[in-house]
């Protein structure tokens, strides 16, 4: 069974693309040439692994928010902006990201490239209903190769890669001959330019890795937006037959075996890890590698980094939800049924809605606040990979000289506060009747599971919205209803692709969800532990 993606692209881009086209062929805006991919070397060299990498790295940090946009802005793409073709649109989700940077490289240095276009799920998994989530993972079926001496299309074969490629081609025992392969935890292995792929149907490229071991990544949404992420415990890890976790790229055209390949290992695939001598988990152990060795925490850092990013991934959303109600999409009527798996669907529903978004930022909000514990009760233990001198802040006036632990909390809720007060902390969305409303991190915070995923929702719904704040929302009747059968699926963080959802209202309400969140206010811990 191949799996080819269903993909919904709005008119104007379909517009867009055979305009392009036809400038393209009579030769006016952008030359034939500057469409044109021939592959005129023979092979990837080191020279091109490390150049791929930089061009990576200065995309990451340019903070461009979709492929359209890195591609074609001289800041994000100073290497090949100006030789990009502007007729066509650039779009890539989550699936797609790595690979159209991959390609679109190749396609301007004149390097050779072929990725797996066709996917069977494995003989075990029986019957499937998608192959983006596989028990037993997949089989390659079909490649497309871009060979030397031959010259191709490259903004054409860039939308086929594009309507070729999902999840289900990351959904691979590495014993296959896949693009990519499971490589050593260490700085040499893991750069600028290697994969991640979480089995729970998402996938990111890292960008940088910072000395004291955050690996940061950029990933792709239904939407077409480009966010920034860092490497946690977000990132769930799986069977090998799933290829889970880091993975770099296979040598263009190899046919090598995987296991001979530059620097693999299985080394994540292991159920117990450790550093000279000391166990860690995994999460932890990959934070070692990347920072050579040498694994301390300065909590109060810390803490300020996972909330700025957390802060960030929140400005993510703004703009998400901003694309559902540009389309219209909360206008219509809401469907009879939620879709067969609200995490993994077609259509408007996957291009509009965020329950996989909003997963990630609970998670993200849970990790934030048990990051925080973790510190606090190493810091009490005395553990000495956490570095911390007592310093006098706003809230340590009744901290006694000895309570050296009751300084480190509240130097943590001082930082927590000088972070939240930061712009990028401040959010606003525009309402209903087109009022600007502004919220700060802990109304996110205290609202957040409140927080509509559901597209056909008004705005302030998408934002949790009660009181005054609703009145501006037009929805009535079953929209309303839908909105709160929907709760239980708002409060749980489990993506849950192996679950049937597509119910009707009722049975939503009793079949679906958790009927108690967790508790992720690290604000409100901080406060209790001083």
């Amino acid at each position: 069974m191949a799996f080819r993606k269903l993909c919904l692209r709005s008119v104007q881009t379909s517009m867009s693309l055979i305009f392009g086209l036809i400038l393209s062929t009579f030769g006016v805006g952008a030359s034939a040439q500057s469409s044109t991919w021939t592959v005129k070397k023979s092979s990837w060299q080191e020279s091109d692994e490390k150049k791929f990498s930089e061009f990576i790295q200065t995309m990451g940090d340019s903070g461009c928010r979709s492929l359209d946009k890195c591609l074609k802005s001289p800041k994000s793409n100073p290497f090949y902006a100006s030789k990009t073709p502007k007729y066509t649109d650039y779009l890539a989700d989550c699936a797609d990201l790595p690979f159209a940077l991959r390609m679109y490289f190749a396609w301007m240095e004149g390097l050779p490239f072929d990725y797996v276009s066709q996917v069977d799920p494995a003989p075990e998994n029986g019957n499937v209903s998608d192959i983006r989530y596989t028990k037993y993972g997949n089989l390659p079926k079909a490649r497309r190769a871009f060979t030397p001496g031959n010259s191709y299309n490259g903004p054409e074969e860039m939308r086929n890669m594009i309507n070729a490629v999902s999840t289900a081609m990351y959904r691979m025992h590495y014993k296959y001959k896949l693009d990519f392969y499971p490589t050593m935890l260490d700085r040499k292995s893991i750069a600028p330019g290697t994969i991640l792929y979480d089995a729970s149907g998402h996938a990111a490229i890292v960008y940088r890795i910072e000395k004291n071991g955050l690996v940061r990544m950029m990933d792709a949404h239904p939407d077409q937006s480009i966010s920034r992420i860092v490497f946690s415990k977000k990132f769930s890890r799986s069977r090998i037959a799933h290829g889970a976790g880091f993975r770099n790229w296979r040598p263009e055209l190899s046919t090598a075996a995987t296991d001979k390949l530059p620097r693999f290992s299985t080394i994540q695939f292991s159920k117990t890890f450790e550093l000279n001598g000391t166990p860690l988990d995994y999460y932890d152990y990959v934070r070692a590698q990347m920072a050579g060795g040498n694994l301390k925490f300065d909590p109060v850092a810390e803490v300020s980094g996972l909330m700025t990013e957390l802060c960030s991934n929140v400005q993510e959303r703004v703009h998400s939800v901003q694309a559902a109600i540009r389309v219209g999409i909360h206008k219509k009527s809401h469907p009879q049924k939620l879709p067969s798996n609200i995490y993994g669907t077609y259509g408007e529903w996957e291009d509009y809605s965020t329950p996989s978004r909003d997963a990630r930022l609970k998670t993200a909000f849970l990790e934030l606040k048990e990051e925080a514990e973790r510190y606090i009760e190493m810091y009490r233990s005395g553990n000495s990979r956490v570095q911390y001198t007592p310093v006098s802040s706003a809230y340590s006036a009744n901290c006694s000289p000895q309570d050296k632990t009751c300084y480190l909390v509240a130097s943590l809720l001082d930082e927590y506060d000088k972070v939240a007060s930061k712009s990028v902390c401040q959010f606003t969305y525009t309402n209903s009747v087109g009022q600007p409303h502004s919220l700060d991190i802990n109304q996110i915070t205290s609202r957040l599971f409140k927080l509509s995923f559901d597209p056909y929702h008004c705005i302030e719904l998408r934002w949790g919205a009660d009181g005054q704040e609703k009145n501006s929302c037009p929805d009535r009747g079953d929209k309303l209803d839908w909105y709160e059968a929907e709760q239980g699926l708002r409060n749980q963080l489990e993506r849950t692709y192996d679950a049937f959802m597509g119910y009707d209202l009722q049975e939503t309400r009793r079949k679906l969800g958790v009927s108690t969140p967790p508790d992720v206010n690290l604000r409100g811990l901080l406060e209790r532990s001083l």
